[in-house]
């Protein structure tokens, strides 16, 4: 074989190898899943209610995947309050028809979830005051695992939204609240609010 064969061989081996590694990385890039990187927001509130004497820590994880939102939330809340029929709850309104904010009402579709593993829907006519906090009719809450607590670092509550239904997408402004309940009578009576909340935009 002379040396002129030998480097046309050479140099379509190389030129075949060349076009099918090029060809599965297209293909790889084509076929992989978005990836995402989830984004903290953590906030602090002085409110004796919740915590006496200490600072509210609220941290806020959002992880935009594919179909879904995954969202935690964590509250270093230093009680456990979870009666049958009540119990401390995270609210939680996205800006469901995209006009840029947060509307009172119904809505932006208002959800809560309990520390003792239930939850409320919009369907249940959960209503966003304009005090930050959520109100409801009186209709059976239903069963939903998200909340766990610790004595040492509190609730932790984790829900994964599909994207489709709650009909959003980065950038996006979002509502989060966190009450006491047990104590708003307590709160009430001092013409306070065992409550707390904040708005802000999820990129």
């Amino acid at each position: 074989m002379n040396h002129e064969r030998k480097w046309f061989i050479l140099s379509s081996v190389l030129v075949v190898c060349l076009i099918l590694s090029v060809g599965f990385n297209v293909y790889q890039y084509l076929d992989a899943p978005e990836s995402s990187t989830p984004s903290s927001y953590v906030f602090y509130f002085y409110n004796d209610y919740i915590r006496n004497g200490t600072a509210v820590r609220m941290e806020v994880t959002f992880d935009w995947q594919v179909e879904n939102l995954s969202m935690t939330v964590t509250v270093n809340d230093d009680e456990y309050n979870a009666l049958d029929y009540d119990s401390d709850y995270l609210g939680i309104v996205f800006d469901q028809n995209n006009n840029g904010r947060i509307d009172f009402g119904l809505a932006d579709q208002p959800a809560v979830f309990y520390a003792n593993n239930r939850s409320r829907s919009e369907s249940m006519g959960v209503y966003l005051l304009e005090s930050g906090g959520l109100t409801w009719p009186f209709i059976e809450s239903v069963p939903c695992r998200t909340c766990t607590f610790n004595a040492e670092t509190g609730y932790t509550f984790k829900k994964s939204f599909p994207r489709q239904a709650i009909n959003v997408e980065p950038p996006t402004v979002v509502h989060i609240c966190f009450d006491d309940i047990e104590r708003s009578i307590e709160a009430a009576i001092a013409s306070q609010e065992p409550l707390v909340w904040v708005q802000f935009k999820v990129t």
